[in-house]
């Protein structure tokens, strides 16, 4: 999570909806932000691009009822099928020209 607070200092979460079930909650959330910071990748840092972006994410929660705290958050690897659509929008990514059929061109 550093990465992405270094690439999108101004980064902000929107809790669009919420499941309860014992001690986990699942929270969806949009993100939104501006990619004006390096952004850490394992292929080295990708440099500002300027482009604000809008980013789905899911998180799930255990909770530590005696505590009253988190215990354990994570975020489900489904996440991942969402970097894409966001890399793109800060034009980091560029997608593949498709041929006239639809076919992606090799």
């Amino acid at each position: 999570m550093q990465g992405w607070a270094t690439g999108f200092p101004d980064s902000k979460a929107t809790i669009e909806s919420t499941l309860v079930s014992g001690n986990t909650v699942v929270l969806e959330v949009m993100w939104h932000g501006t990619h004006t910071g390096p952004l850490a990748t394992p292929k080295g840092p990708i440099a500002a691009t300027g482009k604000r972006i809008e980013w789905r994410a899911c998180n799930v929660i255990e909770i530590d009822a005696e505590k009253g705290k988190a215990k354990m958050s994570r975020l489900p690897r489904a996440n991942a099928l969402v970097l894409a659509p966001m890399l793109l929008q800060v034009q980091i990514l560029v997608p593949r020209p498709r041929c006239s059929h639809g076919a992606r061109d090799t």
